[in-house]
């Protein structure tokens, strides 16, 4: 049975990564983008004070940009 591309999307769209470790596809590049996304989850929970003092210095855009084409892209393989 094969991994469904929704879930597999919103993983990748939640959790950088998450996606492609779930479908088992481009584990590497999953486990990458995942160790990423705990190190920068860590930072906001160490400095807070400097995340909320300047919302745009989270840089906010890029990081809900790259998810999405992270959700797109792990989608797109699934469908395939």
């Amino acid at each position: 049975m094969g991994k469904n591309p929704w879930i597999a999307a919103l993983l990748n769209f939640l959790t950088y990564g998450g996606g492609y470790l779930y479908s088992r596809i481009r584990m590497r590049l999953g486990a990458g983008l995942l160790l990423v996304f705990l190190v920068m989850s860590i930072e906001t929970v160490v400095s807070p004070g400097e995340h909320f003092s300047n919302p745009f210095g989270t840089h906010m855009f890029s990081m809900t940009a790259l998810s999405l084409v992270l959700a797109y892209d792990v989608f797109r393989c699934l469908r395939q």
